[in-house]
């Protein structure tokens, strides 16, 4: 059968404003200075290849949560 497999990670920090969000996978997109800006576009192309997905949404309480789905064979 498939499935899916579904990996949360949150944080408490200040999360990511809407704006943003349209932007965070895209390479050499960075909020920090220092940033390189490819750490989630590197996220994000692998479970594009292994037909999943990533995405940002608000932590309930605060903060960010990013979300891995990947299907399951």
């Amino acid at each position: 059968g498939t499935g899916e497999v579904t990996l949360s990670i949150g944080d408490r920090g200040a999360g990511v404003d809407a704006a943003a969000r349209e932007k965070i996978f895209l390479p050499f997109y960075s909020s920090k200075p220092a940033g390189s800006g490819f750490g989630l576009s590197i996220v994000a192309r692998i479970a594009e290849l292994h037909g999943g997905t990533v995405d940002v949404s608000d932590r309930p309480g605060g903060g960010a949560m990013f979300t891995l789905r990947l299907p399951v064979a």
